[in-house]
């Protein structure tokens, strides 16, 4: 009978991996939140992120704009100066994400919150990301 650190059984989901972080190569992986501080959806991004890190991943946290005061969070650099997070505002946003997704290359991006979502959308390439 196959033991839990056996693959394909019941605690990988049938997946066939074995659980190790050996088995997994790093991901970089890009955590887009709404703003520049730490609270709510900002703090699980950050979270996650050290976590992730912990396990040889590749974390980058960045913010749509800065807190609503014009604060910056160490850690989280803003990709505009503006902390106003409208419609109007969106597509420069999504500009924005675009060239840094071309400048670095990320395996998956983490959209953390609504505006987030929608600027990672729209930023997304057609027909899903680049294979390497």
């Amino acid at each position: 009978a196959p033991t839990s650190d056996e693959p394909g059984d019941a605690s990988d989901g049938g997946s066939g991996a074995t659980g190790n972080v050996s088995d997994v190569r790093p991901l970089r992986i890009l955590h887009l939140v709404a703003r520049s501080h730490r609270r709510g959806a900002e703090l699980v991004a950050i979270e996650l992120a050290d976590e992730l890190d912990r396990r040889g991943h590749h974390n980058q946290v960045v913010a749509l704009g800065p807190a609503t005061d014009g604060g910056r969070e160490p850690g989280i650099p803003p990709l505009a100066d503006s902390a106003r997070l409208g419609p109007r505002d969106l597509l420069a946003r999504v500009r924005k994400v675009r060239r840094l997704l071309a400048s670095e290359p990320f395996d998956v991006v983490l959209a953390h919150g609504g505006w987030p979502a929608q600027v990672a959308a729209l930023a997304a390439r057609r027909g899903g990301p680049a294979r390497g």
